[in-house]
């Protein structure tokens, strides 16, 4: 687990690992520029990560290595434009999105309102996924480029990045939008909506990538009592490398947390690739599910692993705007298929302003 870096060294980030028998930290210095301050926005899944500065640019990070790699400004979104700037830095942007109004947001507050989640994989000349470069060796000369997928507000629509792009590729199809999740399989950007519809996208594709629509979605079934939300996500199974989908029920908060949400349980789909349907299922197959706001992985439970089978180890994915940011990041901990519980992640807390914190495979590649 990688909390928000909110140490006091400007340039630090704590790991923790959860292991069940115990939960142990360690706290690893970061090369300049520094990365206090920065928000989650996702996470690939070989432990990179993407993170949004003080001016809500993004930076791909290995925090084992301290590998950075800056991505192309969020002012090569078509819809942004620097709106005042200060001695050559930018103090706030002009949102002006179709259908919404035009808005002047300070710099610091645009990473709220514009990124939803991301993700990012590597990928050798052929194009076939491969290892991350090494500490030593930059992307764009080890032979081995990155592409950062990104759900962005409003509509929830896509873009993307690769190695050598000067700018983010928007993706401006009228039916796509709304997607809740997003994850990369043998090449492909898998990305799921909030009605559970699943779409696979060539970003190879010339002049834009079209999505194959996949024929079948998950029964809407009924929510458990007191839901009133759900979000989708797509996992693939360590064991088989079967297509699951998860669907994430959320109710209003109690107590300390009032006006907030919880996650009340979730519902899990297994495709079945040879009749294209999706089949409701009662267990993980003694695999556990990590996901959040970056990329969702499945492990195989037990052994030295220290994560329980069966089981969903889930941290808040709302990234919202920042009037209501003091109320994130505590919508965290597991739920056990078994018995239907959702159990508190002990002994992790996450301070008041602080937003989630993510699951990530620690990587030295």
């Amino acid at each position: 687990m990688l909390p928000a870096p909110r140490t006091r060294h400007r340039r630090a980030v704590r790991l923790l690992s959860l292991p069940a028998t115990g939960r142990r930290a360690c706290t690893i210095t970061q090369p300049d520029p520094p990365i206090r301050g920065r928000a989650w926005i996702g996470s690939s899944a070989d432990g990179w990560v993407i993170t949004s500065d003080d001016r809500s640019e993004l930076h791909l990070l290995n925090p084992v290595t301290g590998v950075q790699f800056q991505l192309p400004s969020v002012t090569t979104f078509p819809f942004v434009k620097a709106a005042m700037q200060d001695g050559g830095v930018t103090r706030s942007y002009l949102l002006s999105r179709h259908g919404v109004p035009s808005l002047t947001v300070p710099a610091c507050d645009l990473r709220f309102l514009l990124f939803v989640k991301a993700i990012a994989w590597w990928s050798g000349p052929s194009g076939k996924t491969s290892a991350a470069p090494s500490s030593s060796t930059p992307a764009k000369t080890s032979g081995r480029d990155y592409t950062v997928a990104l759900i962005y507000r409003p509509y929830e629509r896509l873009a993307f990045v690769r190695s050598g792009d000067r700018a983010w590729r928007t993706v401006d199809l009228l039916y796509a939008y709304g997607f809740t999740d997003l994850i990369h399989r043998q090449g492909w950007l898998l990305t799921v909506d909030a009605f559970g519809q699943v779409a696979a996208w060539d970003l190879d594709e010339n002049p834009a990538p079209v999505p194959r629509m996949l024929q079948a979605r998950p029964a809407a079934g009924e929510a458990g009592p007191g839901c009133t939300s759900q979000t989708n996500y797509l996992v693939v199974s360590a064991a088989t490398g079967t297509l699951l989908q998860l669907r994430r029920e959320g109710a209003p908060a109690q107590g300390k947390s009032a006006g907030g949400h919880r996650t009340a349980g979730f519902r899990v789909f297994r495709l079945e690739a040879g009749r294209v349907r999706w089949v409701e299922v009662e267990g993980l197959g003694g695999e556990a599910v990590f996901l959040g706001r970056g990329h969702s992985v499945a492990v195989m439970a037990g052994g030295s692993t220290g994560v329980e089978g069966d089981c969903i180890y889930f941290t808040d994915d709302y990234f919202g705007c920042p009037e209501v940011f003091h109320g994130e990041g505590g919508d965290m901990g597991t739920f056990c298929m078994g018995d239907g519980g959702v159990r508190k992640l002990a002994g992790v807390e996450v301070p008041p302003g602080a937003p989630s914190p993510l699951w990530i495979t620690p990587s030295l590649q």
